[in-house]
């Protein structure tokens, strides 16, 4: 299942070559910027859970503000009422929320190409998981505990 890109609209000059990188490497991306200033909470908590739905992973491009928007919260509880694999990435230096040190986070090129990999043994892992699967990631659990992993 393809990839649930969320980032805010302002950021979309540092999230494009990042999305770009992952398109090139076969990862199906759907995209999703929010404009908090044109649409309303109804409208960006219809879309996120619409995206989700259709999505096997989300990728939430951490804004730069202390505390983050109300979305980063309602995407997350979204993704994980659904049992999405939840990454994060840092677009500069503020250091992320505690709360979010849950999930593996992306910092650079090397992180994306780790994450691929990762993606990769994960994509055909179907979400209703059925006994006589062989694939070695069973759980969001296990995928975001491997990618941490990875990133150390």
């Amino acid at each position: 299942m393809p990839l649930f890109a969320l980032y805010q609209r302002r950021q979309s000059t540092l999230v494009e070559p990042y999305l770009e990188g992952l398109r090139r490497k076969g990862v199906i991306c759907l995209v999703d910027p929010v404009n908090e200033l044109r649409d309303s909470a109804e409208a960006i908590n219809v879309n996120l859970v619409d995206r989700l739905r259709d999505s096997s992973h989300l990728l939430l491009f951490m804004p730069e503000e202390d505390p983050p928007p109300w979305w980063v919260g309602f995407a997350l509880g979204a993704a994980v009422s659904q049992d999405r694999r939840i990454v994060t990435c840092k677009l500069g230096d503020t250091p992320l929320p505690r709360f979010l040190l849950k999930w593996p986070c992306l910092d650079g090129a090397e992180d994306f190409t780790r994450f691929v990999d990762c993606y990769r043994s994960d994509a055909s892992v179907p979400f209703q998981e059925s006994k006589n699967t062989f694939h070695p990631i069973k759980s969001s659990e296990q995928f975001h505990r491997k990618l941490h992993e990875r990133l150390r």
